[in-house]
């Protein structure tokens, strides 16, 4: 990390880089004093750590603790005003720089029945990026849990999954020194579409307890990218192999209920146009059941755009 951020710098979040045998024991000695959350509270900031780091460009962080963020934010506000929180749209506006970040909420629009939010996540003075958020008054009815396949069950059951993926986890000496290294992610083989179990392993704030919609929030941001990953745990040069490199510019969640437990089923596809946009979609189920969708755009770019650090991935 520069020294542009020295002054910010949490001493649990500099980035050890990807230099050849001196950058893997630089991971592994972060790993032996690994972060204890992605964010550590400074008052009102919140201060990334190391797992917060982008798989992209050194110093910036990653979008989905950031997005995991602005779920916290709404939710906050839900909760003072008794709203279940059914839809969450989160446009990624710029990189966020390794810098504490602050988040805002307003309100749009509060009707009797539907409540309509805005929010950002800031850093430097600048807005990294923007969300909107509806929330509905929470209305218990007496609801067969069957209707309109409301009930549906994931593709497998989290028993049937395989062991997590231990290139892209924190136990893996040579595995990414990013965000990605705090997920948790456990594949389905012989399923129609890509599919796995996705839970982050960390607090996403010191201290806090990481809620259901937090994850959800953080594991809808992996639907772009899980067909990939799930094809990284048969051949890593899956990342290199491809003669495109894709990212979401947005996120979008839609809840038909709350989600219960730490682990969130992601049943993603993605297809590509020939014009450089893509569009991902993804079923999401808890242990209990579905509980609704994500979607994004997807910005489809050449092998110029491919992090050079990505090269070495195929060889570890």
């Amino acid at each position: 990390m520069g020294s542009r951020y020295a002054a910010n710098a949490h001493p649990m979040y500099r980035y050890p880089g990807n230099a050849g045998a001196a950058g893997r024991c630089a991971r592994m000695t972060e790993r032996q004093q690994e972060p204890a959350s992605v964010f550590v509270r400074d008052g009102e900031r919140l201060v990334p750590t190391a797992w917060a780091q982008s798989a992209w460009r050194e110093g910036t962080q990653h979008g989905a603790p950031a997005t995991g963020l602005l779920a916290r934010a709404f939710e906050r506000h839900a909760a003072e005003e008794g709203l279940q929180l059914t839809r969450l749209t989160v446009e990624l506006v710029r990189a966020a720089p390794m810098a504490p970040l602050t988040t805002r909420v307003r309100v749009r629009h509060a009707g009797k029945r539907v409540h309509h939010l805005e929010a950002s996540v800031e850093a430097e003075g600048q807005t990294m990026l923007t969300a909107i958020a509806m929330g509905f008054r929470a209305d218990p009815l007496p609801m067969s849990e069957t209707a309109d396949g409301g009930n549906a069950q994931p593709p497998a059951p989290l028993a049937q999954a395989g062991p997590a993926y231990e290139w892209a986890s924190r136990r893996s000496p040579d595995g990414p020194s990013d965000f990605v290294a705090a997920m948790e992610m456990r594949p389905v083989e012989g399923c129609e579409l890509p599919t796995a179990w996705l839970r982050l392993a960390v607090p996403l704030v010191e201290g806090e307890e990481t809620s259901a919609l937090e994850r959800v929030a953080i594991c809808a941001d992996m639907t772009y990218g899980l067909p990939l990953m799930v094809q990284m745990t048969r051949s890593r040069s899956a990342a290199v192999d491809r003669p495109f490199v894709i990212i979401n510019p947005d996120t979008t969640v839609n809840l038909h209920r709350p989600a219960r437990g730490e682990w969130i089923c992601v049943e993603s596809s993605v297809v590509y146009g020939s014009d450089g946009a893509g569009t991902a979609l993804a079923r999401l189920f808890d242990e209990h059941g579905a509980i609704g969708g994500s979607s994004q755009s997807v910005l489809v770019r050449g092998v110029a755009a491919r992090p050079d650090r990505w090269e070495g991935f195929a060889n570890r």
